[in-house]
């Protein structure tokens, strides 16, 4: 099971590396390479962060275009509980297979002016009773 899921994340990952965006795509895995997706956001060096099958309790904060993020799949989206914050990108940021509920008093994603989006298989929610987790700043 587990050589599966490895197996499928790198083709999900190859198959994001290959599509449309910057020639030089680096893929950070969360978990993996990066302890949470906020630090993979952080590290320049991500185009591509691929996440797991499962629910990061976390607000993120997206302060560059150019990016991809990606659960591993359209059947199984990765879980991000946490609000969603696309400041000012200056680029396109591409969300895909994708779950974003938030329990915070802010709404689920918010997308500044002269931010784009593009999202593939995306579900936003605010449902009040979840928890709203602090945003992570790892530098």
């Amino acid at each position: 099971m587990r050589i599966s899921r490895l197996a499928g994340a790198l083709i999900v990952l190859l198959g994001y590396l290959a599509g449309p965006g910057p020639a030089s795509a680096t893929g950070c895995w969360v978990p993996g390479t990066h302890v949470s997706i906020q630090h993979a956001l952080n590290d320049r060096v991500c185009t591509a962060v691929v996440l797991e099958h499962r629910v990061y309790p976390e607000s993120i904060e997206i302060e560059r275009g150019g990016i991809r993020i990606a659960g591993p799949g359209s059947s199984t989206p990765a879980v991000i509980q946490g609000h969603v914050a696309l400041r000012d990108t200056d680029g396109v940021v591409d969300l895909t297979d994708l779950r974003i509920m938030n329990g915070c008093q802010s709404e689920a994603l918010s997308v500044a002016k002269g931010s784009r989006i593009e999202g593939h298989n995306v579900q936003v929610s605010h449902e009040t009773g979840l928890p709203c987790p602090p945003s992570i700043n790892i530098f």
